[in-house]
Formats: structure tokens, C-alpha cells, sequence
């Protein structure tokens, strides 16, 4: 079953539409192709032994190369929630309170401790 589509991404103040531009048997695709953004949501799940549950955004920027003047490159980043979990055994509910705990610890107080991690505190 996919999510609705499109799915919105909100960055600073402003909401983003990602449309729905890809789906397999165990995944969907959301892209966004902008002046200001490119970007890429993907929703996943794996099952083997363990059942692994991913949600990932991948963002492409252009930026001036600090190296050679009026020369552009693209660079990219990408930012993953991944759930990884026995077939049974640990009930959903207390797996959506932990997914919930861990993002409301990355973004309280403004999202101090987001910036200071990726600043390499830890």
C-alpha cells in the first residue's frame, strides 16, 4: 500500500510537494526538481531475518567551486531514519514511540543538538 501522493517536506518555513515518481514492490520514490532543490524521498522496506524500514531524503545543491571562479558543482547529501527490527517480538507501537522520541530529541530547542552533532559533537 503507498503513502498519499505527493508527500510534503517542510524546510525552515516552507512546504515542499515531492510528487510521487517512482514505486516497486516494497518502495516509492517522491522527487522534486527545482531552481532552489533537487531532491529525493525514498520510502523502503526489506525483509530477511530482520525487517528493515527506511526512509530517506537525498538532496542534490549546485555551489560555486571555491577553488575556480564562475565554476559550478554539484554536490549532494542525504538524510536517513532507518527502523531495523526482528520479524516479531517488539510490538509497533513501542517501535513509532521510539521512532518519535529520537526525532523530537534531534529537533527540540530549535534543533540545537542537530546542529551540534553534524558540527561533530557527540
Amino acid at each position: 500500500m503507498a503513502l498519499a501522493d505527493p508527500q510534503t517536506l517542510t524546510f525552515g518555513v516552507t512546504d515542499v510537494d515531492l510528487p510521487r515518481t517512482g514505486v516497486g514492490p516494497t518502495s516509492s520514490v517522491y522527487s522534486i526538481e527545482s531552481d532552489s532543490l533537487n531532491g529525493r524521498l525514498t520510502i523502503g522496506q526489506t525483509r530477511g531475518k530482520r525487517v528493515r524500514t527506511q526512509v530517506r531524503f537525498d538532496a542534490n545543491v549546485i555551489v560555486p567551486d571555491p577553488l575556480i571562479t564562475g565554476v559550478s558543482t554539484q554536490k549532494s547529501a542525504s538524510v536517513y531514519l532507518v527502523v531495523d527490527r526482528p520479524l516479531n517480538g517488539i510490538d509497533l507501537d513501542v517501535l513509532k514511540e521510539n521512532v518519535v522520541a529520537l526525532c523530537n530529541y534531534m529537533t527540540s530547542d530549535s534543533a540545537v543538538l542537530t546542529s551540534r552533532i553534524l558540527a561533530g559533537e557527540s
